[in-house]
């Protein structure tokens, strides 16, 4: 992928987790990049062991489908994400907010809230925090 701006490059990422394309997450990673998760400890370094990381989920615990996307930041832009919801994407310097809304298979839904870096036009970490939907629909609705 050519060098784009952070939201171009943050809906590319949606875009390649909802198409399971882990081989091709290159085109948005950094090569030094840094995955965290601190409500469960976990810390992902690196390109190859994020793509290992989504490769070995069980299939039986599906990965769920991203929809809901948006930034929060400057420099408005609206765009249509993979639920066909008309979203928001905002953004400033190189760091991003983000908040997704997972759909899994067995009915239930997440929010997210991420914390993204940039460095030389590509995402070089992120920070992931998650809770259900029951519990998080009033927080997620007050910052979308």
């Amino acid at each position: 992928m050519a060098r784009h701006n952070p939201p171009e490059v943050l809906e590319r990422f949606v875009e390649l987790l909802n198409q399971r394309a882990w081989t091709r997450l290159d085109e948005v990673l950094h090569p030094n990049y840094v995955e965290e998760y601190p409500q469960s400890g976990e810390r992902i370094v690196g390109i190859a062991n994020a793509v290992a990381a989504r490769e070995q989920y069980p299939v039986s615990l599906a990965l769920g489908e991203l929809g809901g996307f948006e930034l929060v930041g400057a420099n408005d832009v609206s765009v249509v994400n993979p639920a066909r919801t008309v979203v928001g994407i905002t953004g400033m310097s190189d760091q991003y907010t983000f908040v997704l809304r997972t759909h899994y298979p067995d009915g239930s839904d997440w929010f997210t809230i991420g914390l993204a870096e940039f460095k030389d036009s590509l995402i070089s970490r992120t920070t992931v925090f998650s809770a259900s939907g029951h519990r998080t629909a009033r927080l997620a609705g007050a910052i979308l």
